[in-house]
């Protein structure tokens, strides 16, 4: 198609500055970045200069299709990257949790239960009576030790950690069977 290779080279840079933009601006419809669009519009004409002598005047739709495909070739590299990531990532998280329950004794692992199941109960619990029985229980304060803390009566304190032991009862009430359940 062409006399000479100064002939190639205007032709070139004719559709380069005519198309450019359009490449661009066509590939970040589909691509993430506007650096993958350079990349896509820097791999159209890199593959049209290597090929310029097949096409004739009318290059256009030629440059769009080459574009597209492009395009599907990066979102196809992206999806099995991606895959790929989540992939390891699911992989990580089985090894460790398959590390972690090898490495534990069914005691550990109904403890760690047991104190998860305490720490959302104790949550739940009013202010005032899960303090108390946090003072008692892990903090090893005595009735009246809290009272003063608290500022209230013994009996008052009596209440609130009578009333902190119906509502864990009641909550690990549920475990405890399913314990007994899996020893059978």
């Amino acid at each position: 198609m062409f006399y000479s290779e100064d002939e190639k080279k205007d032709f070139f840079s004719a559709v380069f500055r005519k198309y450019y933009n359009n490449v661009i601006y066509y590939a970040l419809h589909y691509v993430d970045t506007y650096e993958e669009a350079q990349d896509v519009a820097h791999d159209v004409f890199t593959s049209l200069w290597q090929t310029l002598d097949e096409y004739n005047e009318n290059i256009f739709p030629c440059i769009m299709t080459m574009t597209k495909n492009r395009c599907l070739n990066v979102l196809r590299k992206e999806k099995y990257k991606r895959m790929h990531c989540e992939y390891l990532t699911m992989s990580k998280r089985l090894n460790i949790n398959f590390t972690s329950l090898a490495n534990s004794s069914i005691d550990d692992l109904l403890e760690k239960d047991a104190m998860k199941i305490l720490m959302q109960t104790l949550e739940k619990m009013p202010p005032k009576t899960k303090d108390a029985f946090i003072l008692s229980r892990f903090k090893h304060k005595t009735y009246s030790e809290i009272a003063q803390i608290q500022n209230v009566s013994e009996k008052n304190i009596e209440y609130r950690i009578s009333e902190a032991l119906k509502i864990l009862r009641k909550a690990m009430g549920l475990f405890s069977l399913m314990v007994i359940i899996n020893c059978l």
